[in-house]
């Protein structure tokens, strides 16, 4: 149950980027590790003073904190997430943009993006920063603000519209 539980609220949150599902989490991880480690104590009790199904209850007492570590892994990787900027960059325009350049909390490079197609690139926020984009629409060089600041826990999926047709 840790792991479905803990998989649906990862996925909801990879796909929505909704904050509350976050504090979902802190509090799901916090109960289910607290019932999983009173569960493991009380059966290690009973082990420990029966010797009937010993092997049974310590393969159970295995796969719970099996799945308690597999809830906390996706706890790592939601708050990654939150240090995360998913990007889709669209180009509006009719001609194939060229050059593209992505500065500021981290420096990425795509290359083209034809007319009317789009690409989504993750930027890792480590600090505060701003998200800069340059790039060459039909041999001339333009500049955009993505986002003037941006700092850790704050990551969001967003759509940004390039070009001169937006």
């Amino acid at each position: 149950m840790t792991i479905l539980l803990s998989t649906l609220i990862y996925f909801v949150y990879y796909f929505t980027s909704y904050n509350l599902l976050v504090y979902l989490e802190y509090i799901f991880i916090f109960l289910a590790g607290a019932a999983c480690f009173i569960i493991v104590l009380r059966i290690l009790n009973h082990v420990k003073k029966h010797k009937r199904y010993r092997t049974p209850l310590l393969l159970t007492s295995g796969f719970i904190l099996i799945a308690g570590i597999i809830a906390l892994v996706y706890f790592r990787k939601l708050t990654g997430l939150l240090d995360t900027m998913r990007i889709k960059f669209v180009n509006e325009s009719r001609y194939a943009l060229t050059n593209i350049k992505i500065t500021g909390c981290q420096k990425k490079q795509i290359g083209n993006i034809g007319p009317k197609e789009n690409t989504t690139v993750w930027i890792t926020v480590t600090r505060d920063c701003s998200i800069n984009l340059s790039y060459i629409e039909n041999g001339v060089e333009k500049n955009e603000v993505i986002s003037a600041y941006v700092t850790t826990s704050m990551g969001q999926q967003l759509t940004f519209k390039i070009g001169d047709d937006k």
